[in-house]
């Protein structure tokens, strides 16, 4: 073989390698591209720290065991429920004349006292659970206590109140006996308060009622700040004519009797049937609610239902 063949026969070599290497790099290029898409198809979980805007919609998130505010169990405060010139007819004979206070509470007992009027020599005094405004009372679940002696009442699932009702007649033979103060103990889950007063005696002269002097009045401490409202209405048809009031001042001291000075009037009304008041009473100023009868007759009892902040 001459040397001139010997030269193609090397170059030819050379090309064939060079062709080799190029196509090897072809295909390990190739297979690097294809894994890199497929990497980069597969996307990567990542954690977004980005606030949604106006217009997005935030997540819906799983909702939370712990109580909404409004579905929160209510606090409990300490009352007491007073219920000052009240005047119980003798309800001998069945004429159940008491007058019935319910109170919102989970208590399971109330505390009750009853002072001044009684006991009268020929009357005894009853403070007995009831379940509604209408209930007549039971002689067997009552008590009988002297002036001022506490007493506990039940409460609870088979009794909403109390009631307290005089049987016999008052002194010196009196029909009627005033006492001077009832007072109810116990956690309010709130301060709504239903009476049931007594009949309404017929008034004296203006001398003698004025301050509160012939009408029941009816006060909540400790006293609280806010929004009052109280609804009065005759338990009977007929003629009736009452005055509903809401006044402010030293009310329990009979100021008005001693200074001249009349108590704020914050609201009143005076009517036949619905009487309706309401308004801001505050925890640094005394405040009471007085119903009074201003026909010449006695009225029959009222059922009362009131709010206190």
């Amino acid at each position: 073989m001459s040397n001139g063949q010997r030269n193609a026969l090397i170059v030819l070599g050379v090309v064939i390698v060079v062709l080799l290497g190029l196509l090897v790099g072809v295909v390990i290029g190739r297979g690097t591209s294809k894994t890199s898409l497929t990497a980069s198809a597969t996307p990567t979980a990542t954690t977004s720290t980005s606030t949604p805007s106006a217009s997005e919609s935030p997540r819906r998130q799983k909702p939370s065991e712990s109580p909404t505010p409004s579905e929160s169990p209510a606090i409990l405060r300490k009352a007491t429920f007073h219920a000052y010139n009240v005047t119980l007819p003798n309800s001998e004979g069945g004429t159940d004349s008491g007058i019935r206070i319910l109170v919102d509470s989970p208590d399971t007992s109330l505390m009750v006292r009853v002072n001044g009027g009684v006991p009268s020599p020929n009357a005894t005094l009853f403070v007995c659970p009831v379940k509604d405004l209408s209930s007549r009372f039971v002689p067997t679940t009552c008590d009988t206590p002297s002036n001022n002696e506490l007493v506990k009442v039940p409460h609870g699932t088979s009794y909403a109140g109390v009631e307290v009702i005089l049987i016999g007649v008052g002194p010196g033979g009196s029909p009627d006996t005033t006492v001077g103060q009832i007072r109810v103990q116990y956690h309010g889950a709130s301060g709504d308060v239903q009476i049931r007063t007594p009949y309404l005696a017929k008034p004296f002269s203006a001398s003698v009622c004025k301050d509160n002097g012939c009408n029941p009045f009816f006060e909540m401490t400790p006293q609280r700040t806010g929004h009052f409202t109280a609804v009065a209405e005759p338990t009977a048809s007929g003629s009736h004519l009452a005055q509903l009031n809401l006044e402010s001042g030293d009310i329990v001291a009979h100021a008005f009797a001693a200074t001249g000075v009349p108590y704020d009037v914050i609201d009143s009304m005076e009517g036949g049937l619905t009487l309706k008041v309401s308004g801001r009473i505050s925890a640094t100023q005394e405040a009471a609610l007085s119903l009074r009868n201003f026909s010449n007759r006695t009225l029959k009892p009222y059922d009362i239902s009131i709010t206190w902040p």
